[in-house]
């Protein structure tokens, strides 16, 4: 089934169950923190999530609502973004502060000021004119629509992103090359430059995501420590303050392990967050679950998911 397809069905599921009040009556109640993930949001989208979130939630900086004295009056928000896209910079943070709203973005510093590669290899297959193309190991994958382009790369990025980050980067580079798309076309993979983020570390809290952005199950302990430190003092040096906060690259529990999780603590972060929707009463500091919303996510696909249901759809999404 087209993922797509998976996407279209979903969408239509919460604007039926928002259409007859369902959803919102479902939405978390009491004292429940909720930590959303974004990406690369459209901003016309995102202003709009916002102030559906005011409506119901109180929406906290991410410190605020993992401080030990932090109880949430009724159900509360924190919104988190991983990758620092340089459109997140120019056109998302603007709207937060128009808001005054605190987020906080994680940053892969080996990327600081250059395409995001792995989101590269998507805008790529979204702006290719090619109809198809023969990959090794792949065979020919037929694009030509946006459907068929978007289940090529969700064919591909799950193999690719297991692959040691350099080889991953080079086999990435080698489809931009097929596809006839440039890397420098994909303006909207960018990473925020070393000054713009220097910029916001009085109004954006700035956390880890590692250097170069692995899948981390397949590293070893020393490449690990690496990925850790280097980019933890990269931040510390930008922002002039400890960097306690990190985020799992991809963010399933298939792309880390027990391991990763000790030297995520033992690398001095005293929190760490996934990609994974759910959520306990009391979760774990290491393992801490965020709701994905998509970049274009509707104001009522965005009530379903934060409402229990959700990670039952995600589960077989």
């Amino acid at each position: 089934m087209s993922i797509l397809f998976k996407k279209s069905i979903a969408s239509f599921i919460a604007n039926v169950l928002f259409a007859l009040k369902i959803s919102p009556l479902l939405m978390r109640q009491g004292k429940m923190q909720t930590f959303l993930l974004y990406h690369n949001p459209d901003p016309i989208v995102f202003e709009k999530h916002i102030l559906f979130l005011k409506k119901h939630y109180v929406i906290t900086p991410v410190s605020e609502a993992l401080s030990l004295n932090s109880v949430p009056s009724k159900p509360a928000v924190s919104i988190t973004f991983d990758d620092a896209y340089r459109n997140n910079y120019l056109n998302i943070f603007p709207l937060l502060q128009k808001h005054s709203i605190s987020a906080m973005v994680f940053v892969p510093t080996g990327f600081i000021g250059s395409i995001f590669l792995p989101a590269a290899l998507k805008e790529a297959f979204l702006k290719t004119k090619k109809k198809n193309i023969i990959l090794s190991g792949y065979g020919k994958l037929v694009l030509g629509t946006p459907q068929n382009a978007f289940d090529a790369w969700h064919k591909l990025i799950w193999n690719i992103i297991q692959l040691p980050s350099a080889e991953r980067d080079l086999k990435i580079r080698e489809i931009l090359y097929l596809l006839q798309v440039s890397e420098d076309s994909c303006t909207s993979s960018k990473v925020m430059s070393a000054e713009e983020l220097s910029s916001l570390k009085k109004v954006i809290e700035i956390g880890n995501h590692t250097v170069t952005h692995p899948d981390m199950l397949n590293l070893s302990l020393e490449e690990t420590r690496f990925e850790l430190e280097v980019s933890k003092k990269e931040i510390e040096k930008l922002t002039g303050q400890s960097c306690m906060h990190f985020a799992y690259p991809y963010g399933k529990k298939e792309n880390y392990s027990k391991q990763t999780v000790l030297q995520v603590e033992k690398a001095g972060f005293k929190f760490a967050f996934t990609a994974i929707p759910i959520q306990s009463a009391k979760q774990k500091p290491f393992e801490l679950a965020r709701i994905g919303i998509g970049d274009k996510d509707s104001v009522a696909l965005l009530c379903l998911k934060l409402t229990p249901v959700w990670p039952i759809f995600w589960r077989f999404s």
